[in-house]
């Protein structure tokens, strides 16, 4: 059994240093869209992801690609003028994101823009791959006040290739600390994405990290089935999940039952 941490991920589906020739056969993204949300995908002629473009009902953004040797920049806009982001990655040679900062950028009436480091993260991966620790800070600025600092740590266990156990711990300035759980089962179904949508470890929330998931390391081995949230010792939810599959084979949409349930649809280049 391995520990990692964080949303369990995604091999790296063209990042600079991957070893195409070393990777099995598996699909990429080209969109996946919820009732909330739609993320597209666009890949070079060299397969290495260049462009998501994500539309909710607040905004639109595009997250650009760009590589150079063990770094990845990724740029941030939206369809408004005062605000955009960055995020700067620096990569293993398996092409594995080690470290990751994420700086905002807010216009101020004069003009120019205002720069704030807002998250820090550190990344570890066993020796197959696996995303085996993820830890975290982010900052936030009030007038007046002193910068503060929320902290997180993100463990996961392995049983065959897929994240068993997903262990959480946040730490917040004049809060207790607070350990969450994630218990996962899986069916025997392999798991066909080189992208995986992050259902691991986010079964009843937001996906965050989709923008670095295809730095994060390998995917499950197979389709998770259900998940168990458990926070101070008690079961909170059972989240099951089933899974439908085009004429082709090809995986197109997964349904979850939360707390609303909830169905993300697929559209997916196999070769």
């Amino acid at each position: 059994m391995k520990k990692a941490s964080m949303c369990l991920l995604a091999m790296v589906i063209a990042c600079a240093a991957c070893k195409k020739d070393e990777e099995e056969p598996g699909c990429r993204f080209v969109s996946k869209t919820s009732d909330n949300y739609t993320y597209e995908y666009r890949f070079d002629v060299s397969d290495k992801l260049t462009l998501i473009q994500t539309t909710t009902p607040r905004n639109v953004a595009d997250f650009k690609y760009t590589y150079q040797d063990k770094q990845v920049t990724i740029d941030v806009t939206y369809d408004v003028d005062w605000l955009k982001l960055r995020y700067d990655i620096t990569l293993n040679d398996q092409g594995y994101a080690l470290t990751a900062q994420q700086t905002i950028y807010n216009r101020l009436p004069d003009g120019s823009f205002q720069e704030s480091v807002t998250e820090n993260h550190v990344f570890t991966y066993d020796s197959e791959g696996y995303l085996t620790e993820h830890q975290w800070e982010e900052f936030m600025y009030p007038p007046g006040k002193d910068k503060l600092t929320k902290s997180f740590q993100k463990q996961l266990t392995y049983l065959d290739g897929n994240p068993v156990e997903i262990i959480i711990e946040k730490k917040e300035p004049g809060l207790k600390d607070r350990i969450t759980t994630i218990r996962n089962q899986y069916s025997t179904q392999a798991n066909p994405l080189k992208i995986p949508f992050l259902i691991e470890s986010s079964p009843s929330g937001y996906m965050k990290y989709t923008y670095m998931e295809i730095l994060l390391g390998k995917p499950a081995r197979h389709l998770i089935r259900t998940s168990e949230l458990n926070e101070l010792g008690r079961v909170d939810t059972l989240i099951q999940h089933t899974y439908k599959f085009g004429e082709n084979g090809q995986l197109s949409e997964v349904a979850s039952n939360r707390l609303f349930n909830s169905k993300i649809s697929f559209e997916n280049n196999c070769p």
